[in-house]
C-alpha cells in the first residue's frame, strides 16, 4: 500500500512540475508585472522632405511596465515651413502635423546604456498654404490643401540613463505613409521620410 501511495505523491508531482513549465508566461497576470511607472517625453526629428530639411517636434506620454514596455500617445508637428521648388507652389508653403499612438521595448533597461525599439503609429497632416513673410497668425486654419496621411514609423534608439528619473536617447527611424484618410484641394504625392532622433524623458519609471 505504502508503495502505491509513493508512486501516486511521485505521478502527481511531475504533472504539477510540467504543467507550471508549460504555463504561459504574460506581462499581466501570472507574477509578470513586476513594476510599472509613466513617462513623458520631448524631442526632435530632422529630415528631408521634398528635398528640404524639415525638423519636427515630438511629445509622449505613457505608461510603463517592467521598465522594458512602454504604450502611450504622441504629437508634433514641423518647426520650419517649408517651399520646395520641385513642387511648384508658387506663393504657397508646406507645414506638418502628427498624432497616433506608440509602444517601445528596451532591452536591458537597468542598463547605462541599452537599446530601445520604438514603433510609431498615427495620422501625418500635410497642409499647403499662402506664404506669409509676416508670419500672421490669424489664418492659421485657412488652407488651400490639406491631406492626412496614415503612417507607421519603425526605429531604434540608443538609451543613456542619464539620472533615476531622466534619460537621453538618439536614433534614426523610418516614417512609411500607407494611404490618404481624407484629402483637399492639390496636394504633393506623400514620401517615406527617413528621420534623425534625439530627445529626453522624464518619468518614474518603475513603481513597486
Amino acid at each position: 500500500m505504502k508503495k502505491i501511495i509513493l508512486a501516486l505523491s511521485i505521478l502527481l508531482s511531475g504533472t504539477a512540475f510540467a504543467q507550471s513549465e508549460n504555463e504561459t508566461k504574460t506581462l499581466i497576470g501570472s507574477g509578470g508585472l513586476e513594476s510599472w511607472g509613466f513617462a513623458v517625453g520631448t524631442g526632435l526629428q530632422a529630415a528631408q522632405v521634398y528635398g528640404e530639411n524639415t525638423f519636427f517636434s515630438q511629445f509622449k506620454a505613457g505608461v510603463v511596465l517592467n521598465e522594458a514596455w512602454t504604450f502611450g500617445a504622441l504629437a508634433g508637428f514641423s518647426l520650419n515651413e517649408i517651399r520646395p521648388t520641385t513642387l511648384n507652389l508658387a506663393n504657397e508653403e508646406l507645414d506638418f502635423h502628427m498624432y497616433g499612438a506608440f509602444v517601445e521595448y528596451r532591452i536591458k533597461p537597468n542598463s547605462l546604456l541599452h537599446i530601445a525599439f520604438p514603433l510609431n503609429l498615427g495620422v501625418f497632416e500635410t497642409d499647403i498654404d499662402d506664404f506669409d513673410y509676416a508670419e500672421n497668425a490669424n489664418d492659421w486654419d485657412d488652407y488651400n490643401a490639406e491631406d492626412y496621411q496614415f503612417f507607421v514609423e519603425p526605429g531604434v534608439n540608443l538609451e543613456l540613463n542619464l539620472h533615476k528619473y531622466v534619460r537621453l536617447y538618439t536614433g534614426v527611424s523610418y516614417r512609411i505613409q500607407t494611404g490618404s484618410i481624407y484629402s483637399r484641394g492639390v496636394t504633393p504625392a506623400a514620401e517615406n521620410q527617413l528621420l534623425w532622433n534625439i530627445g529626453m524623458k522624464v518619468g518614474i519609471f518603475n513603481f513597486q
